[in-house]
């Protein structure tokens, strides 16, 4: 018998080589990667805190009359600067001042330096908007208040009717900017009738300066000529919550009907089915979902109500904290709508809700 030789080994080597030093320069690449991915976020992180997320505090100025008018036509201005406020504050990943804290001395030639050093206010949104002739002008800038530069700027000339989608514009280029994430989303709602648009900002402003009175007058008016206008039933829903909360339900969920998802009549409506069924459980996630996602200011409020009610101080506490961040002037109701729940929640109601800490909506202390 011929003795077969025997396989030999060696001839094996080259290949499981060439296969080790594959996997050890694919091993060696992730790590360069993910040195490279580390590095970047680190550089963004200290090269640019002034646009980090977590440092981010931002106030909307109303936009002044490219014109040099005043008075009655502040509608505009005002109704642009609340809108794209009302847009950007669903954004959780900075905070948005609330409006009445951005119209402090708007007249004063030092608010910008105001909003920084008393406010704490790190970037402002500034514009100008004027109409005439059925045409709307509008430029608009995000400016870092640290450096006093301009970050973002745009300007329209269009037809009056774009107003909607100008304001949005204006929302999505500034969270874009400040967020470094590309396109952003941000829309403060849908577009309606001109003129049931343009009674619904009259209104608005002049409930800012004390009139609610004449602003639900001019809102009622506005229902009656076209009952499809969001925005009126919002207001409405706020402005009757705490005298009619039948009535007050009832717009608030038109306005959802007519615009799913429409902020500024979630929190409010969540509020009013609590005074229907009492149940604390459902307005516990609401609030919690509305703080969440959109850091809605009133949702903010009513929640800190609701953890003081059910025993938990501390996480109340921290709420108000932040809800000081977001309204130094402590005015961001602006006169409309309850400040509390209203109705105490029964010990039962309040036995079924499964409560969160509060530190777990926010990433960083107030």
């Amino acid at each position: 018998m011929v003795p077969v030789p025997p396989v030999a080994a060696p001839a094996l080597a080259p290949t499981a080589q060439r296969a080790g030093g594959r996997v050890h320069a694919l091993a060696l690449a992730i790590l360069g990667m993910t040195a490279i991915v580390v590095a970047t976020v680190l550089g963004w992180w200290v090269l640019l805190p002034d646009i980090a997320p977590k440092r981010i505090v931002l106030a909307v100025l109303p936009f002044d009359d490219a014109a040099g008018a005043a008075g009655d036509v502040r509608w505009l201005g005002d109704g642009i600067a609340e809108d794209v406020r009302i847009a950007l504050a669903q954004t959780p990943e900075f905070v948005v001042l609330a409006g009445a804290a951005a119209r402090t001395d708007r007249d004063d030639p030092r608010r910008l330096a105001t909003l920084r050093d008393e406010v704490g206010a790190t970037h402002a949104v500034q514009g100008g908007a004027h109409h005439a002739g059925g045409r709307l002008r509008v430029a608009a800038r995000l400016i870092d208040l640290a450096e006093g530069q301009a970050l973002w700027e745009a300007d329209w000339d269009a037809p009056m009717a774009d107003l909607f989608s100008i304001r949005d514009a204006i929302a999505q280029g500034v969270a874009a900017k400040l967020l470094l994430l590309g396109e952003s989303r941000a829309t403060a709602g849908p577009a309606v009738a001109g003129d049931a648009y343009e009674a619904f900002l009259r209104g608005r402003l002049l409930a800012a300066q004390g009139d609610l009175a004449g602003a639900e007058r001019l809102l009622r008016g506005a229902l009656g000529r076209d009952p499809h206008n969001p925005y009126a039933h919002a207001w409405l829903a706020r402005r009757l919550a705490g005298q009619d909360a039948d009535a007050a339900l009832d717009h608030a969920q038109t306005a959802l009907r007519q615009a799913p998802g429409f902020p500024p009549a979630l929190a409010v409506a969540a509020w009013l089915d609590f005074h229907v069924d009492g149940d604390a459980a459902r307005l516990f996630d609401s609030l919690w979902a509305l703080v969440a996602e959109r850091r809605d200011v009133a949702a903010m409020r009513w929640l800190a109500e609701l953890y003081a009610a059910g025993g938990h101080p501390a996480d109340a506490e921290l709420l108000r904290r932040h809800l000081s961040r977001l309204d130094p002037a402590g005015a961001a109701r602006e006169g409309l709508g309850p400040v509390g729940l209203g109705v105490a929640p029964s010990p039962a109601a309040l036995g079924k809700v499964k409560w969160l800490p509060a530190a777990d909506l926010f990433a960083t202390p107030p």
